[in-house]
């Protein structure tokens, strides 16, 4: 990997634990239990005492939340790597085309 590529990975990585950090202790709890040690929902029931409905409802808001931070962060790397106009009405004519033959 080139350096610039392993700056963009760990300031990414750093965005997205960012993202994690932000959500409610709750949800963070959860959320880093299933996604980052891979625990089971049900796991994750036994271990914290709840009910799994109330951790498959906490693994929604969380991933809800950090879908609309991503999203945000997509828009702004968009916005500072804007492509050239050519390209956007070359991309905007291809999708046309795939559209039509549907």
């Amino acid at each position: 990997m080139l350096p610039d590529d392993e700056m963009e990975t760990k300031e990414l990585t750093e965005r997205i634990l960012d993202e994690i950090v932000a959500l409610s202790e709750a949800n963070r709890v959860v959320t880093m239990l299933y996604f980052m040690d891979g625990y089971s929902q049900r796991e994750i029931s036994d271990l914290l005492g709840l009910p799994v409905s109330t951790v498959k409802s906490r693994l929604h808001e969380a991933r809800k939340k950090l879908q609309r931070g991503l999203i945000e962060m997509a828009r702004e790397v968009f916005q500072e790597n804007k492509p050239r106009d050519e390209f956007i009405q070359e991309l905007l004519d291809v999708c046309d085309v795939h559209i039509s033959r549907d």
